[in-house]
Formats: structure tokens, sequence, C-alpha cells
């Protein structure tokens, strides 16, 4: 039998959301096996609000995307994860449970003759362009006053459904990693690890810290590239 989904304090204050999450580390609803019964499990990341030079910067918004998921027993990356998932979800994360919805609208920038079919959209935009491809979700604010706005540090994680094991870990939060990639980023720091599919393998989250904008890399336990986007420059 599988553990728990853990979270620890030092995940809460790495992954700190004002007032979006609780102030509290908060252990997941069990559902034990829900990874390995073929039960779709998503890992999705908030990079940060207004990390983009481009359009699709939300003011602040909390926006996720899909980054790693199992769908039917199958690791999957990007964008198809997300389509497993309804409109409108709750997910968990560090600080508690979080309303999302998906990006209806499509997206489109003349700039660079780039435009996506709703629901989809880029990962990420800087000023040289807009690349990847996601469908993204918005956290709504539970008040009812609109999507929620942050200031503090992020990224933040979040799996769906909320009560999934897929046995993350976000214990060691931040901590600096080695990848073998081409010279640019400042450094790599560790969002979190999960056995996604129940294997017993681990795939790890890594933000690429840019001196501007950001990158994400998801990789095996030996570093090998499973996914990865990056609008990060100089």
């Amino acid at each position: 039998m599988m553990p728990p989904m853990r979270w620890s304090a030092s995940a809460v204050a790495a992954a700190a959301c004002g007032s979006a999450c609780g102030s509290a580390p908060v252990e997941a609803p069990s559902n034990r096996g829900a990874a390995t019964a073929g039960g779709d499990v998503v890992v999705l990341i908030a990079p940060r609000p207004g990390a983009t030079s481009g359009p699709i910067e939300l003011d602040g918004v909390l926006r996720f995307q899909p980054v790693v998921c199992s769908l039917h027993g199958k690791l999957v990356t990007g964008a198809p994860c997300a389509e497993a998932m309804p409109e409108h979800a709750t997910v968990h994360t560090a600080g508690g449970p979080l309303a999302i919805d998906r990006v209806s609208t499509g997206f489109v920038d003349a700039r660079f003759d780039a435009s996506y079919a709703p629901p989809h959209g880029p990962a990420c935009c800087d000023y040289n362009g807009c690349r990847g491809d996601t469908i993204a979700y918005t956290a709504r604010d539970p008040h009812g006053s609109g999507s929620t706005r942050v200031d503090g540090q992020l990224p933040l994680v979040a799996v769906w459904p909320p009560g999934a094991d897929a046995r993350l870990d976000v214990t060691h939060a931040g901590d600096d990693v080695k990848l073998v990639r081409p010279p640019g980023p400042r450094r790599y720091a560790l969002i979190g690890s999960a056995d996604v599919v129940g294997d017993g393998a681990r795939e790890r989250v890594v933000y690429e810290v840019w001196a501007n904008d950001f990158g994400v890399d998801v990789v095996d336990a030996a570093g090998g590239e499973l996914y990865s986007f990056s609008c990060g420059n100089i």
C-alpha cells in the first residue's frame, strides 16, 4: 500500500502563495492506489505571476499548467494531461485545496504570428516570442470576486484530483539540482518529485531560474528529460 501524499513545513515556506493558500501544511485526503489502479493523476505548477513579458501575463493571477501525469496508468506530459481534467476542478496544494478554472479563450500574438485554438495556449512567452503548448487553469477566488491574485514566492505545485496519491514529495523543494543542459539558467531548483504512475520511479519537477523569466523541466531519476519548456534569457 502506498503511503499518503506528504507535505512539509519547508514546502509550505517554499511554495507560499499569500492569501490563496492556508498557512499550515496539510495532508491530502487518502485515495491510495489511484495512480496504480488506472486513475488519472495530474501534477500542475503555477510558475509565478507576471513572469512573462508576453501577452499571457495575467497581472498577478495564479496560472496553473500541467507538466506530468498518469493517464490510464501511462506516463504522459504537457497539454494532454489537462485534457483529462474537467473545466472546473479542485486541486491540492501545500496550503490545502484550491479551485481552478480552465482558460477558455484562445491565444493570438500578432507580433510573432503565434496563434492557438482554445483552450490551448503557449507554455510561456518572453520578448522573443511564445513557445510550448499547454492548457492553462486560473485559480478561483473562493469569495467570488475574481481569480485569485498572489503576492509571494512561487512556483506552486498542485495535484489533481485532490485525493490522488502520487507520493508527491516537496520536502526538499528549492534545493539545487544538477542537469546536463545548454548553458543559461543561473540555477536549477527542485520543485518536487512524484511517483506519478506508481511504478516506484520518481519523476522530478525542476524550475529553471534565469535572470529574466523562467523554464521548467520534468526529468526521470537519472536526469533524463521527459518534458521541458523555457522562456529564460540571459
